[in-house]
């Protein structure tokens, strides 16, 4: 994929996304994840749902909940983090 072909990705769609994948027993991980959404994102305009500073706190709660991906549903959230799993869209 060349540079001109690169969509950026909002921090919102993906924080949501990794939600909606999680298991439900990862009670402190998806609470930590709203708690993000509602006190960090909720006021941000869209267009800065692009830059670097939000992904570094998404990247925080990630990696602090999931030090090493060990098991699949890990290894999932991880590939939606990095871009690996495309969240869907519709249109």
């Amino acid at each position: 994929m060349s540079e001109s072909e690169y969509t950026p990705r909002s921090v919102l769609l993906v924080t949501l996304y990794i939600i909606s994948q999680l298991p439900d027993d990862q009670i402190e991980f998806i609470e930590a994840l709203y708690h993000f959404v509602r006190r960090t994102l909720f006021y941000t305009p869209p267009e800065d749902m692009f830059i670097p500073i939000k992904w570094n706190l998404l990247h925080d709660i990630v990696t602090k909940h999931i030090p090493t991906a060990v098991i699949p549903w890990q290894q999932r959230i991880v590939d939606i983090y990095i871009g690996k799993i495309a969240v869907p869209v519709t249109e």
